[in-house]
């Protein structure tokens, strides 16, 4: 007896010990970089967990941390005075430290939060976000606000379920498309602000599922880079979700410990996962025990590896295709030769459906370039004029720490007016870094884990969910009235989401600076421009556009490479349409472009070549010799 309670004794004093570690360890501050601090996870139709996806390292390593682990600062530089009749001034008075919705990266890179419940798929098809209690300096707001639905509109959006723009307690944001979004954050006070959440799900009625709780806080500068002491001042009375039936499961997801700033293994992926022993303090956990339901703040947990809920970078997720096409040439390099490809010891590969060059593609008044800074996530618009097929390429160059120059043309498809194979979801155009080259690659997070594809794979479709009327402003591309069909800057159903990403962990290790985008060539019935609008209504940002000009027309069979048309038909002579594999076979130089005759048949124009010089010459021998037989 003696015995058991000496050891209950030591036991209970290990762990107030540990306890004791985990609250004396500080939270870490976060003042610049991309955090989605709310992010959902589900490993099955029971499990719910919220917690933050934190970006902010430039390493393109993601951390999931706790809420209770960061303290997310406002710095001082992000107070701003608006003009009260000014539609979002109206809803700050005037004077607010603002967060906006598109990053802010000069002078000074700002917090750029957000949420992403993406993860929750496919599990949950819809998700409420519930705050239970929203606390901050006496007098002041916490303002939450989207940029307007309506394109060329001054009326933001309200997610709340008030419809108001002032966070209080009680209110909650129903999602009905799981999604990756940024908002504005506003905050009319300096000090400490906290949002005391947690997730549910939003199909159903109670009882419904729900998460574990998170604490947010908010430390916001004053102009002095201060952050005054704070008595929390309820904003609202705080609410309790009498409907939730407790999360089941892993409670957190891919913490290597809930206060860590970096992976513990240097072989951990962004995810925090390694594929050994990811227990910091030694003890390798079953992935049968890991700890079940309830709020674990600030708890140091290793949750085994989830196959359903990894969010894998394009370096990860494509390396079985990147080993297929090392030392391979790619399309990344300009006025590059098919045949060039012989010389490096590539062999034509059999095709039912071959390409045939047939010529070049009308050259195009296209112009602008935009640099997208390393470990950045961003979304532009894209306005198309006409319907129909238009084939984009985008060249994405950059300069290595080693001084070389590097790029990759990026082929893209649209179909406007019509459907493709990606006609809805989230999509990043990026690149890997491999064999010292860049490869161009697109991240599909349609499904979880995302996948990472080539970009030949996809054909955006945008149906009539994308057509709209050209507001006044945009006179670079359409007048004011016109039908235009628009991939939007923030999330739409119906549409495909398009965005740049260059927050691969070997690009961002790699690269000396950003990555710049550069439209090549625009093939399609109308005109083109990539373009970001301004926080707070400034005046848009072009990357890219062409001017109107009749382009290349391209029959359903044919392709364009590296500024060359290629028609593809089968080996007696059909017209056919090539498969994915196909397209970027011929990029990699794995398959090689016919100009209507085989390899083969040329040895034999050769020989033949060789036997006329051969003839030809012994004649012009006889014919200096006449007297000889």
């Amino acid at each position: 007896m003696r015995g058991k309670l000496v050891s209950l004794l030591v036991a209970c004093t290990l762990s107030l010990g540990a306890e004791s570690a985990v609250a004396t360890t500080p939270p870490k501050p976060i003042d610049s970089g991309h955090i989605d601090i709310i992010h959902a996870t589900s490993t099955g139709p029971n499990n719910l967990v919220v917690q933050m996806a934190d970006d902010t390292g430039n390493t393109g390593h993601r951390v999931y941390r706790t809420a209770e682990s960061a303290r997310l600062v406002v710095n001082k530089d992000r107070w701003l005075s608006l003009d009260q009749q000014s539609s979002f001034g109206s809803l700050t008075q005037g004077e607010a430290a603002i967060l906006p919705q598109t990053q802010i990266t000069s002078p000074r890179p700002s917090l750029w939060p957000g949420w992403d419940l993406n993860e929750a798929r496919p599990h949950f098809s819809q998700l409420d976000i519930m705050f239970d209690e929203v606390k901050g300096p006496a007098g002041g707001k916490l303002i939450l606000a989207g940029a307007p639905k309506v394109f060329g509109s001054d009326q933001y959006h309200s997610f709340l379920s008030g419809h108001g723009f002032s966070l209080t307690s009680g209110q909650h944001i129903h999602i009905s498309n799981l999604s990756h979004e940024h908002m504005y954050w506003a905050f009319t006070k300096p000090g400490t602000y906290t949002m005391r959440l947690h997730l549910r799900d939003g199909s159903k009625v109670a009882p419904y599922v729900c998460s574990n709780t998170q604490t947010i806080t908010w430390n916001v500068q004053d102009k002095s880079g201060i952050v005054p002491a704070t008595t929390l001042t309820p904003y609202g009375a705080a609410t309790m979700d009498a409907g939730c039936v407790a999360s089941q499961g892993p409670s957190l997801h891919n913490i290597v410990g809930a206060l860590a700033d970096e992976p513990a293994d240097p072989k951990t992926n962004q995810n925090g996962q390694a594929g050994g022993d990811q227990n910091q303090q030694g003890d390798k956990q079953n992935p049968n025990q890991a700890k079940q339901g309830g709020d674990n703040q600030g708890e140091k947990q290793n949750q085994p590896q989830n196959d359903d809920a990894e969010k894998q970078t394009p370096e990860q997720q494509n390396s079985d295709q990147q080993d297929q096409n090392a030392g391979k040439k790619d399309n990344s390099q300009e006025g590059q030769a098919d045949e060039a490809s012989n010389a490096n010891g590539n062999k034509p590969l059999p095709a039912a459906c071959r390409p045939y060059k047939v010529g070049k593609v009308k050259s195009t008044t296209a112009s602008g370039s935009h640099v997208i800074p390393l470990n950045t996530h961003v979304h532009p618009n894209w306005i198309f004029t006409k319907p129909g097929r238009y084939n984009v390429v985008i060249r994405q160059s950059a300069t290595a720490k080693n001084g070389t120059k590097l790029s990759a043309d990026t082929p893209l498809t649209f179909i406007v007016g019509g459907s493709g194979n990606a006609n809805e979801g989230h999509f990043d155009i990026g690149t890997t870094f491999t064999n010292g080259k860049l490869k161009a690659a697109v991240k599909d997070d349609r499904s979880v884990p995302t996948k990472t594809v080539s970009p030949t794979s996809l054909t955006f479709g945008l149906t009539n969910a994308a057509k709209e009327t050209a507001p006044a402003g945009i006179d670079f591309i359409a007048p004011a009235g016109a039908p235009i069909w628009r991939i939007p800057q923030v999330q739409k159903a119906g549409v495909p989401w398009v965005g740049a990403n260059t927050m691969d962990p070997q690009i961002i290790e790699q690269l000396a600076s950003g990555v710049t985008w550069q439209i090549v060539s625009v093939n399609g019935p109308g005109r083109l421009a990539v373009f970001t609008e301004g926080n707070f209504g400034q005046k848009p940002e072009i990357w890219m556009s062409t001017q109107q000009q009749q382009q290349t027309k391209l029959a359903e069979n044919q392709t364009v490479l590296n500024g060359l048309i290629y028609e593809w038909k089968t080996p007696d002579g059909q017209p056919c349409t090539p498969t994915s594999e196909e397209v970027e076979s011929l990029g990699t130089g794995k398959l090689l472009a016919n100009t209507g005759t085989t390899p083969l048949s040329w040895g034999f124009v050769a020989l033949s070549l060789g036997i006329i010089v051969l003839g030809c010459g012994f004649i012009a021998v006889r014919s200096t010799n006449p007297d000889r037989q």
